[in-house]
């Protein structure tokens, strides 16, 4: 039989010359053979356990625990405890104004025992006026990052601006990290603008107020709802750039976290529009449970707990009282925003706190801390480094049941005075999502360990005219794809992932393409030392990009990837 032809570009052509042809009577002995097996789902667990005054505590056993998945109680299979060679802990709190943070060194934990780290910082719009909240926050991530990463590390920026604005590839390279961390601080020396769309609404407000009751109705609220549904409609876009860097995160290794620097991830999103000034404690209209954020917040966390990543959230503008460092009367207005702030008192701790219940529900669903304010980022980041150095591993074996189902998560000590830290729930994932997962950190860092020896059969792709999509020829060995009997001679599949990313770090959602295939018996023999050539079509957002491709052999389950840079209507592999 042979292969149909698809109607659009996604063609798969055999490459092959198949001259001469041979008859089988019976299967080859040197067919590939595929076994059926039952696979486990081997949960590893990041565990933090800390006494009432956030100690790390040590010495633990497996016999200390109890784990339960949704709800049943599931055996420890294997236990690790990861911990440094003795030595101080690192210090909280920020740094002196005019002073860097002080970086205070642990010992290393022995190379065989130290888990690898993968860091993210994620920061939003931060606006932060005042030098001091700037320059705390801001020192705070690069002791972090000094801090945290050791050899083998590796870090990613991701930076947001009402949209992904722009991504530092993962690195260890401290100094550019550095580097982005300084822009970005300088970039926070802003007025936040909601400031100046809340105070309109004031005045808007205060103008109706003014003429005789009954006379007229508050004309406010139309402007009000646009405006929360504005802030609901970025949180959202927020919410999928997360899940789609918490999945990057998935197919790495190690231990993996993510700091996240928040401008606004609200519960209510867009309260900051719908109270009044002069609101009391609880004096929320309404309609703002329209706005009600609550399913977006979720999805992010069940995406960090499907992925193994543990969230720490940051807000770093505080409460309205907490004044930084650099508030004087040497500086200018622009600088001194609370000291005309429409946002005061009642109204102005209702708005963080509606930034707060969400941060909390970010780092309590996924074993994180949380920190508002820039002096609780400086006390946090210690912490941060704790519970990275201090912690146990434990595994479990579970049947998680059909994948992309949420089940809960529970971890105790039976000394219950402990404080226990971990995921608090489990997605078993599909093969074909583990797939996409792996793509999308392939194009951040390369993947590997394929097994799969897919290659670039061309370096000057097919741009198809008028339109900007470009076509990359795959080859994908026959040898390497499991084949299975079928009336014919032998057949199978696989499936092609693709992926791309702009100049500027903003990426694709994967994308999926199946291609089933057959070979005929009198072919075999020939086809087994060639290849597929697959026509993957790329559409390209600017001149230069890279493209991560996967193919996944859907009988035998390899994988290969390849991660290429296109510039100048050349590709170029990158190992």
């Amino acid at each position: 039989m042979k292969m149909s032809r698809t109607r659009a570009r996604f063609a798969v052509l055999l490459a092959l010359s198949l001259a001469g042809r041979s008859a089988f009577t019976q299967v080859p002995e040197d067919a590939p053979r595929v076994s059926g097996s039952v696979e486990t789902s081997v949960l590893e667990l990041d565990v933090v356990v800390t006494d009432k005054d956030g100690k790390p505590v040590s010495g633990l056993g497996p016999a200390d625990f109890e784990v339960r998945i949704a709800k049943r109680p599931v055996e420890i299979t294997n236990f690790y405890e990861r911990k440094p060679a003795p030595g101080p802990l690192p210090a909280g709190g920020p740094a002196p104004e005019g002073e860097k943070p002080p970086v205070t060194e642990l010992a290393p934990v022995a190379g065989a025992d130290r888990q690898l780290r993968h860091l993210v910082l994620f920061l939003d719009r931060l606006e932060l006026p005042d030098k001091g909240k700037s320059e705390g926050t801001f020192g705070s991530l690069r002791t972090l990052v000094r801090n945290t990463l050791g050899p083998g590390d590796e870090a990613m920026i991701v930076t947001w601006e009402r949209s992904l604005r722009s991504v530092l590839p993962f690195t260890s390279d401290l100094a550019a990290l550095e580097r982005v961390l300084g822009a970005q601080e300088a970039l926070s020396r802003r007025m936040p603008w909601e400031a100046s769309a809340i105070d309109r609404l004031s005045d808007d407000a205060a103008w109706f107020s003014s003429y005789p009751p009954g006379a007229t109705s508050d004309g406010t609220e139309a402007s009000r709802r646009a405006l929360a549904a504005q802030a609901y409609g970025e949180m959202k876009a927020k919410a999928s750039a997360l899940r789609a860097i918490l999945s990057t995160l998935g197919g790495l290794p190690g231990r993996k976290i993510l700091v996240f620097a928040s401008h606004r991830f609200s519960r209510l999103a867009g309260l900051e529009f719908l109270i009044r000034p002069r609101a009391m404690y609880g004096e929320i209209p309404g309609y703002a449970q329209e706005f009600n954020a609550r399913g977006l917040i979720e999805s992010v966390t069940t995406a960090a707990n499907a992925n193994g990543v543990t969230l720490y959230p940051v807000f770093p503008a505080g409460w309205p009282d907490d004044a930084g460092a650099g508030i004087s009367a040497a500086n200018p207005p622009s600088l001194n925003p609370q000291s005309n702030s429409a946002l005061a008192g009642a109204s102005g701790d209702m708005i963080v706190m509606n930034e707060a219940d969400a941060l909390d529900t970010l780092s309590e669903s996924t074993g994180g801390r949380t920190g508002i304010g820039f002096k609780d980022i400086g006390d946090l980041v210690p912490r941060i480094q704790r519970d990275l150095d201090f912690s146990y591993s434990v595994g479990v074996a579970a049947t998680l049941g059909k994948p992309g189902r949420d089940l809960a998560v529970d971890v105790k000590t039976k000394d219950r005075r402990l404080v226990v830290r971990a995921r608090r729930s489990v997605v078993e994932k599909s093969p074909e999502t583990r797939i996409k997962d792996r793509v999308l950190s392939n194009l951040f860092r390369p993947d590997s360990s394929s097994r799969l020896a897919i290659s670039l059969a061309s370096t000057a792709p097919e741009t198809k005219k008028r339109r900007t999509t470009l076509l990359l020829p795959i080859r994908v060995p026959i040898g390497g794809l499991a084949l299975v009997p079928s009336a014919g001679g032998f057949s199978g599949a696989f499936s092609v992932f693709v992926a791309s990313a702009a100049a500027d770090g903003r990426f694709s959602d994967v994308t999926q393409q199946r291609r089933p295939f057959e070979i005929a018996r009198a072919e075999f023999a020939k086809a087994k030392t060639g290849h597929f050539t697959y026509q993957v079509p790329v559409v390209l957002g600017s001149p230069e990009a890279r493209v991560s491709i996967g193919v996944f052999d859907e009988i035998g389950r390899d994988a290969g990837f390849l991660l290429v840079d296109v510039s100048g209507g050349i590709a170029t592999v990158r190992r």
